[in-house]
């Protein structure tokens, strides 16, 4: 078959030019490779998308495993002073005492596990951010400002405070009321 024959008598249609067909399919490859990188990059954005979703869920899933942990804490921390006070008041010989005593260091050491750790405070400077003052005694044999007696222990977390430490806070002992009571008692003296 000769070009003629196949293109026609007529002229040659559309198809048969070879330079028209060779821009359009140069144009709809063009048009064909766009529409991919376009896709490819919706693609990898959705993929990092999804990648954050996945991370922030993560974050998400661990806080609130976290809190419900230190929810359960909140709670329990008053059962162990409840076992503390039973410590006190019993003699250190008791069997029943010692029980108790491997009771609060199981819980002790279930809290440290969580990451729960006791506030230490006796002796130290009273820090509002872990202590909370309950009462003020004048006194100088602790520096004013310093911690007598703790109350109550305190909790905290790496990044949480569960519950501040109940203390007894050392102020100094007023001048005037000591140069009173240097007076009175050298009055008794004279006496």
């Amino acid at each position: 078959m000769t070009e003629e024959e196949r293109c026609g008598e007529n002229g040659a249609p559309e198809s048969c030019q070879p330079e028209e067909s060779v821009a359009k399919l140069k144009q709809t490859l063009e048009d064909a490779r766009a529409k991919i990188s376009e896709q490819e990059d919706q693609y990898l954005r959705l993929q990092a998308e999804f990648q954050n979703f996945r991370r922030r869920m993560m974050r998400e899933n661990a806080r609130q495993k976290h809190e419900g942990a230190l929810q359960v804490v909140e709670r329990i921390l008053p059962i162990i002073d409840d076992l503390e006070r039973v410590l006190e008041a019993g003699r250190q010989d008791d069997p029943l005492c010692k029980g108790v005593k491997m009771i609060v260091q199981s819980f002790l050491d279930a809290l440290e596990d969580l990451g729960v750790r006791r506030i230490e405070c006796d002796g130290e400077e009273f820090d509002p951010h872990y202590h909370e003052a309950v009462t003020f005694v004048s006194t100088d044999e602790v520096p004013k400002g310093c911690v007598v007696n703790q109350l109550q222990t305190g909790y905290r977390t790496e990044d949480r405070l569960i519950r501040p430490a109940r203390v007894t806070v050392a102020q100094p002992v007023d001048a005037d009321k000591q140069e009173a009571d240097k007076q009175e008692d050298e009055g008794i003296k004279e006496e």
